[in-house]
């Protein structure tokens, strides 16, 4: 079954992006993002426990920090999904996804996105259960491990291979 591609303002570049590239075209207010809601989480917490005090503060620091550093993870990493679904503003993602490709294709890779182990149907099944899952956080952190090539916008490298930039 095909899936569905959703219109977007902006251009999409993959609706299943695997880990490590959603970490890799991380921008460095994803990383804001992230590092005030890990300080957040702790100092609402302080200011809570000011108003009616507590005898557990220190743990309660712990456990509010760590909770807004995994929160704001799950925050940094949509973000970056966003723009790769189109979302949201993607131009230097685009641009670097290309550059990708082109180093890929020029090391005589097929595609820039990895190799997978698993068969095709496999591959199409990680894609069907993994695809938008970013939006799914608040009840299921699900992420996408799997390389494959399906919820690619390949129209954004045609104009590289018409150009001869890459080989085809």
């Amino acid at each position: 079954m095909p899936f569905r591609q959703h219109e977007t303002e902006f251009t999409p570049i993959d609706s299943d992006p695997t880990f490590g590239r959603v970490m890799r075209f991380l921008r460095l207010e994803d990383y804001g993002l992230w590092a005030a809601s890990t300080a957040a989480a702790p100092a609402t917490y302080y200011w809570v426990d000011m108003q009616r005090p507590t005898k557990s503060l220190p743990l309660g620091l712990k456990a509010a920090a760590a909770l807004g550093f995994v929160g704001g993870f799950f925050l940094a990493y949509q973000q970056s999904s966003f723009r790769f679904w189109g979302v949201s503003e993607n131009q230097r993602e685009i641009e670097k996804d290309r550059a990708e490709f082109v180093a890929a294709r020029a090391a005589g890779k097929e595609h820039h996105l990895g190799k997978s182990s698993l068969e095709p149907y496999l591959q199409g099944v990680s894609a069907r259960h993994s695809r938008y899952t970013a939006l799914s956080f608040s009840w299921l952190p699900w992420f996408n491990f799997v390389h494959h090539n399906q919820g690619v916008n390949w129209d954004l490298y045609k104009d590289l291979q018409a150009a001869g930039q890459v080989a085809n």
